[in-house]
């Protein structure tokens, strides 16, 4: 992976910009659209020179806030200026090599499954990485594991961000814990002369922690003196150095023996906060996006809670497809404007009763996000000399409610339904170890108890998941959906999520997401739906005829990109080596559906599109139309 030294790396092999050309044709239809993203001058003329562009110089932002990157092209030498708060060249190799990776995780994985019949689970260490998230429905890997050392409350949250990655992969995953140890300062450790754990009470208090924060294994590193480590690290992390150690291990797996199933089906212990988009950095300055943008589009985060003192973790995604009551947003500048503004519009645009979104810090380039834009002013003001804190003006609507205003009787923060906006350039305190966000807790916006569909109890949520989805990898999506009473059971608290799914079964879904009113009713239980979905255009001359038949996979992709609208018909479908069994009726929604990211391939490179859809596969794809 991309750690430490080497984030701001810039790989430039040719068999890497073979890949990277891949990437960009599956993003852009030509490279017209490449220049028009990444705003480069001179124009670039074809994909193979635009992945040989390395960047070499940033400017500093001159008083109309404006910059530019220098890139160079590596065979050529010529050089090309790029818009550093609109063009998307670094963001975009960024994505694209974590894409790559990633598709290389998933290949790796397969490869060792072929051999061994285990779930593979990567190591990770506590930031985002999109290499990280699967988004296969199945193949690839099964899980992450942290690294995680030190108080408990930091190993809590080290917890929580891994926890985050899986939050956004397709189906469940495992969580565990591939190396923990009580300090990650190994010349400190070994120092104190406290190898392994002090106490038996010290190890139960860590482990819990961990578990509570949702994690389901531990892998503690290591267990003896290795001689290939040896010296201070072998020495200070030993448990064989301590004996104790494992005595009071065993206690510890009784107890788990005992609590099996609070364990194994309890949710994490907190309600889960995001913030979006999430920001990709370590300890080492620059990090991977400051080494080429200048990174005033976003706020600087790392370990972040809700509120001072013991508030919920706040992690970090960038999807905003998160089960989660509260998402915090900040955007402040392009080019993340541009990059992520648009799904936050989709949200706001139809924002669901369960879901908060609180927009904190500056905008500074009013218009690229209209549904957030229209609350803000280019006014800022001062408000406390001593922090030099400034605050940007808001204009509320007709339905808006001021929570905040200056000295002045001017609002910088306001309510807008479940829309919340704090608009101060100060609201994230300073301490890394310790951060919080200011403000909110005393508006409010943390308590979301009260929302619609949210969480409640670990008995109701145990209560509310079906017999026969433990285990399932959609089985986090259908509990997410049975909660918010879009999809419901069989029977007998059983889903049957491999079981056909009808299209009239498949339409109900999808029009009790989109909100469809009207419809004709009859004596058949799906007329109105039916009925509704016809209105809007989303069935075949086929599916309208048979409700009662099974839907297929190219079906079922049609549905939902008419409910969403074709507007994304660039995907290109030779990426299914199937493709040509597509019915030439539905292949422009097909690419649509697919380039939405609403449905996905096959591991073994296939669509099928003649399958009959699962159950467990359409409540996924409706779950994500959501966000999309």
């Amino acid at each position: 992976g991309f750690y430490n030294s080497n984030e701001s790396t810039r790989i430039a092999d040719a068999e890497f910009n073979i890949l990277f050309i891949e990437w960009l044709k599956k993003k852009y239809s030509n490279i017209q659209a490449v220049n028009d993203a990444w705003k480069t001058e001179p124009k670039l003329s074809s994909f193979e020179e635009a992945v040989k562009l390395i960047p070499v110089y940033t400017s500093q932002k001159d008083e109309e806030n404006n910059s530019y990157s220098i890139f160079v092209n590596d065979e050529t030498g010529r050089a090309y200026t790029v818009d550093t708060h609109s063009g998307s060249a670094w963001n975009d190799y960024l994505n694209a090599r974590d894409d790559i990776f990633l598709e290389f995780n998933n290949k790796s994985a397969d490869s060792l499954k072929a051999h061994v019949d285990v779930p593979v689970v990567y190591k990770h260490c506590s930031v985002q990485r999109r290499y990280f998230v699967n988004k296969n429905e199945v193949g690839g890997f099964e899980g992450l594991g942290s690294e995680t050392y030190g108080a408990t409350g930091k190993m809590a949250r080290a917890t929580a961000m891994t926890g985050s990655l899986l939050d956004q992969m397709t189906r469940t995953g495992w969580q565990v814990i591939t190396e923990t140890n009580t300090e990650d300062n190994v010349m400190g450790k070994y120092e104190s002369g406290e190898w392994s754990y002090p106490s038996e009470e010290d190890m139960f208090e860590r482990f819990t922690g961990m578990l509570d924060a949702g994690t389901k294994g531990i892998y503690d590193f290591l267990l003896q003196d290795r001689p290939d480590i040896g010296g201070a690290l072998g020495k200070a992390y030993s448990w064989i150095s301590s004996p104790d150690t494992i005595t009071w291990a065993g206690h510890f797996n009784e107890m788990l023996e005992e609590n099996i199933g609070k364990y194994a089906y309890e949710r994490a212990s907190e309600d889960k906060f995001y913030f979006y988009p999430a920001h990709t950095n370590w300890w080492f300055n620059p990090t991977e996006r400051t080494a080429v943008q200048l990174g005033d589009d976003m706020m600087r985060i790392a370990f972040l809670r809700a509120n001072e003192g013991k508030g919920n973790h706040v992690s970090q995604t960038d999807s905003l497809d998160v089960d989660s009551r509260l998402i915090f947003v900040n955007i402040q500048d392009g080019p993340y404007s541009n990059i992520y503004g648009p799904a936050l519009s989709k949200l706001l645009q139809n924002q669901p009763a369960y879901k908060r979104i609180c927009i904190i810090g500056h905008r500074n380039d009013l218009g690229t996000i209209p549904e957030v834009d229209k609350y803000y002013t280019n006014e800022k003001a001062v408000i406390d000399e001593s922090t030099g804190e400034s605050v940007q003006i808001l204009k509320p609507t007709a339905t808006s409610e001021v929570l905040m205003s200056t000295a002045d009787g001017k609002p910088w923060a306001l309510k807008d339904g479940e829309l919340y906006i704090v608009a101060s350039d100060k609201i994230i305190n300073e301490s890394e170890t310790a951060g919080y966000i200011r403000y909110v807790d005393e508006l409010g916006i943390t308590d979301v108890k009260s929302l619609k569909g949210a969480k409640g109890t670990t008995e109701q949520a145990q209560a509310s998941g079906f017999d026969d989805i433990k285990g399932h990898w959609a089985e986090s999506d259908i509990n997410y959906m049975k909660e918010r009473g879009i999809a419901s059971g069989v029977g007998d608290n059983k889903f049957a999520p491999e079981s056909n799914i009808s299209v009239a079964e498949f339409i109900a879904l999808v029009t009790r997401v989109m909100g469809y009113t009207g419809g004709t009713d009859d004596d058949m239980w799906y007329a109105k739906a039916m009925s509704q979905a016809e209105e809007n255009g989303l069935l075949t001359e086929d599916m309208k005829n048979n409700p009662e038949r099974n839907i297929t996979r190219e079906e079922m992709a049609y549905a939902a990109a008419k409910a969403l609208g074709t507007d994304n018909s660039d995907f290109d479908l030779s990426v299914y080596s199937d493709a040509g069994e597509i019915d030439e009726s539905m292949i422009s929604e097909v690419k649509a559906a697919s380039g939405m990211k609403l449905v996905y391939g096959m591991t073994d490179g296939t669509f099928r599109p003649k399958d009959n859809a699962t159950r467990a596969q359409a409540v996924v794809i409706v779950k994500r139309m959501l966000t999309a």
